[in-house]
């Protein structure tokens, strides 16, 4: 068992890191932890990380049709200590285990902890408890393996995950290039402010690099989604997280709704 890398995860998935909903193609087992029967609601990302769904469990487990395994995924034979942990630094018990399980995790945690700037006293699952652990899982995903763990300090992901106004784009590729490289790099800082015309420009071009996936995408009103998060995830990669996703979504949007972006003829 294993994390997929990023192009073999939208190979498989068509989504990217973040946007696998429950629900995606090229997926063949899945696996429902049974806490999930004793809520009334379940509430999973569409497959855009700017939006969510919340709906009934009853109808959630019959979209799935039978093709989940109920399993007891959370539990382990350390679930005393998973328990304890969760409670001491006030984290979810699902981050509690991520700890547990990565290579000199809990160790790790509590040195970058002291290099990010919280509330101090985070409620369990919360956003700022969550913000800790993210980064710390990015660490470990991208870095595959525990000899690659320690070559990033603490400190430097720490101040990571303090550029809030930095893109997560941005922040990912500085950490993915120091896990490859083991060299410090600089974390990155607030975009520049841009104007619409450099923003049109960087669309154009990257709408005629990918005009392939454009003609396949867009004949299908179901998969205009799967368009504009491809999209804008190359365009991202293009500008190096150089423009807001905010700003990029909006323009591709208005795009695909004007017929500004559609099928070569």
């Amino acid at each position: 068992c294993r994390l997929l890398e990023e192009q073999e995860l939208n190979r498989v998935t068509g989504a990217h890191v973040g946007a696998v909903h429950p629900f995606v193609r090229g997926v063949n087992k899945r696996f429902l932890d049974q806490r999930i029967l004793t809520q009334d609601t379940v509430s999973f990302n569409t497959g855009d990380m700017s939006k969510g769904l919340l709906v009934p469990k009853e109808g959630f487990v019959k979209a799935l049709g039978g093709q989940a395994t109920v399993a007891n995924i959370a539990v382990s034979e350390d679930g005393e200590d998973i328990d304890n942990l969760a409670s001491e630094l006030g984290i979810a018990r699902n981050d509690a285990k991520f700890l547990l399980d990565a290579p000199d995790g809990v160790k790790y945690y509590k040195a970058y902890r002291g290099h990010v700037t919280v509330k101090d006293n985070p409620s369990l699952g919360s956003d700022d408890a969550s913000h800790h652990i993210f980064w710390l899982r990015a660490l470990v995903r991208h870095a595959g393996d525990t000899t690659s763990i320690p070559v990033v300090p603490p400190e430097w992901l720490g101040q990571l995950a303090n550029a809030q106004d930095a893109t997560k784009f941005a922040r990912e590729e500085a950490l993915k290039a120091y896990v490859r490289t083991g060299k410090a790099q600089e974390v990155p800082e607030a975009p520049p402010e841009v104007g619409d015309d450099f923003i049109e420009q960087q669309l154009d071009e990257v709408v005629r690099e990918n005009q392939d996936a454009v003609d396949k995408l867009i004949v299908d009103v179901k998969r205009r989604d799967k368009l504009l998060a491809f999209l804008m995830g190359q365009t991202m990669k293009k500008t190096k997280g150089a423009l807001q996703p905010q700003q990029v979504r909006a323009k591709l949007l208005e795009r695909l709704e004007s017929g500004q972006i559609s099928a070569s003829k």
